[in-house]
């Protein structure tokens, strides 16, 4: 018999982003994922910098997740990582930048 599947096998490569990729300490910013295996859970933590403890996430049967993930008010400014791992995936990173003082969105206009 032919045992070969005639569908094409679509393998996923999960990634995730930080919404914004920009905050200051004790901010909250949202971590959103895409491709994760559904039901796996997800531990995401930041490197350099302290990650406060929080119960993984589990992505949704469609493979997304939005998560939070708090900057601790004394923790350190400058550039970092946050990484998302957990079984059934290779761990996935995305670039993130703590700083001191107010944010202003990229696209706001100061109208004088």
């Amino acid at each position: 018999g032919d045992n070969r599947s005639r569908i094409p096998l679509r393998i996923l490569q999960p990634r995730i982003i930080a919404v914004p990729a920009i905050g200051k300490p004790g901010f909250v910013t949202s971590v959103r994922g895409k491709d994760f295996p559904p039901g796996a859970p997800v531990k995401l933590s930041w490197n350099p910098g302290i990650t406060a403890a929080a119960a993984p996430t589990l992505p949704n049967p469609d493979g997304t997740f939005i998560a939070q993930l708090l900057i601790l008010a004394k923790d350190r400014t400058g550039p970092r990582t946050i990484t998302a791992r957990g079984p059934g995936f290779s761990p996935v990173k995305t670039p993130f930048l703590v700083v001191l003082g107010t944010i202003t969105p990229p696209d706001e206009v100061i109208r004088r």
